[in-house]
């Protein structure tokens, strides 16, 4: 019992660490040549840059970078460095919890911290033409605003039923609406 009460304690909020590296956490490593994605122990670092040069950087236990976003800029604000005007960012740092940090609209906040330019996870995918014709696809279906339902292929109405609340690893809780399609049973003639 004292053994796992230890590992436990070393895991603190990550779901793995390195036996070897106490600190370091498991993550899947894409370097692998035979492109099955080992999991090695590892660090995530960040850094901003500016013009090609590396201004600042941080090192974390997480394996996303989604939610390393939030603890780099606290600690760069931290620091004796200024924050930036503009950030820009890839879609693997893109979360609600990330945009809303960028904003200043966090409990943390008194004034807006930076602008964003960081795409949403599925941006690029959106773009293509197969993504815009696929009629499973409930972002191609006919919106009716005042009765906040969809209308779907089979011209059967989605309608809203509930939020539905979600807490993410760090804490955040995000709001979901949840929909409902009509019956869609049909009767056949024989």
């Amino acid at each position: 019992m004292n053994k796992y009460k230890e590992q436990k304690e070393i895991c603190g909020d990550r779901n793995s660490y390195s036996k070897t590296d106490n600190d370091a956490t498991c993550m899947r490593m894409k370097e692998d040549h035979m492109k099955n994605g080992q999991l090695k122990p590892g660090y995530n670092v960040q850094m901003a840059t500016e013009n090609q040069f590396i201004l600042f950087y941080t090192f974390h236990q997480r394996p996303a970078d989604t939610r390393c976003f939030i603890p780099h800029f606290k600690k760069l604000k931290a620091s004796s460095l200024p924050m930036p005007k503009t950030v820009v960012a890839d879609a693997g740092y893109s979360s609600e919890e990330n945009y809303l940090y960028a904003l200043g609209e966090d409990a943390d906040a008194d004034e807006e911290r930076f602008e964003y330019l960081i795409p949403y996870g599925t941006y690029i995918k959106e773009q293509k033409r197969k993504y815009k014709k696929d009629i499973k696809n409930a972002k191609n279906w006919t919106y009716i605003e005042e009765d906040d339902c969809f209308i779907c292929p089979n011209g059967r109405r989605v309608l809203f039923k509930r939020y539905q609340n979600k807490k993410n690893q760090s804490g955040y809780v995000q709001s979901y609406k949840i929909y409902e399609r009509e019956d869609c049973t049909v009767v056949c003639q024989h």
